[in-house]
């Protein structure tokens, strides 16, 4: 099964906060039902450093929500 891809620029606030330290995240609704739009953190400040890059941290969620 694929999943679409949703354009987001434009969706209506849902005005829910989220925290975190992987990158921005914030409320919006799609169809009147809240979710959680995040965006990734730039990796400008990791670069030589031997550390994961967060860029990718709404992937590894997306990835770790869908198994079962």
């Amino acid at each position: 099964m694929t999943t679409p891809i949703v354009n987001l620029e434009g969706s209506e606030l849902s005005y829910r906060f989220y925290g975190g330290r992987a990158g921005q995240k914030i409320g919006i609704l799609i169809d009147g039902e809240p979710w959680i739009a995040k965006y990734p953190r730039s990796g400008r400040d990791l670069r030589g450093k031997h550390v994961p890059s967060y860029t990718s941290s709404p992937v590894a969620e997306w990835l770790g929500s869908h198994i079962s």
